[in-house]
């Protein structure tokens, strides 16, 4: 997210709160965010344009931050811990798992792009047929 969905947000302040956003997002406590946050209002009120979109785009971006926070995602309950949501890294470990024939915890997996294609979608096939011999009773 930081870098294309900060740009989208803020259109004409983004290169100067660039890296204070990337800040904001990964404040680990809400005291680092709440000292990150003043840091921007100030940089936006000492900035020569006085550009009040950029102010009210901070204000909806700070109204935001459950979704992007890492210090408010930790506390989502069956994050476990994690910055991303439990379901992407358990899928994402899941595929090295699969690729590495079943090693787990270090990646040994260096096949051409294509190659790993192909042995995604035959994972995504088997993992279809198990849901459907679930579901559907089929083998």
């Amino acid at each position: 997210m930081p870098d294309s969905g900060l740009k989208g947000i803020f259109n004409t302040g983004y290169e100067l709160l660039k890296s204070h956003l990337t800040l904001m997002v990964h404040a680990s406590s809400k005291s680092d965010y709440e000292r990150i946050l003043i840091l921007v209002k100030n940089l936006l009120e000492a900035w020569r344009s006085k550009n009040y979109q950029d102010k009210e785009d901070l204000g909806h971006f700070q109204s935001l931050r459950s979704n992007y926070s890492e210090y408010m995602l930790k506390e989502i309950i069956g994050n476990r811990g994690l910055h991303r949501s439990a379901v992407s890294d358990q899928n994402h470990s899941s595929i090295l798992i699969y690729l590495n024939e079943g090693l787990n915890g270090k990646n040994m997996y260096y096949q051409h792009p294509i190659t790993l294609i192909t042995d995604l979608l035959c994972r995504q096939k088997a993992q279809i047929n198990k849901t459907n011999g679930i579901l559907f009773g089929q083998a």
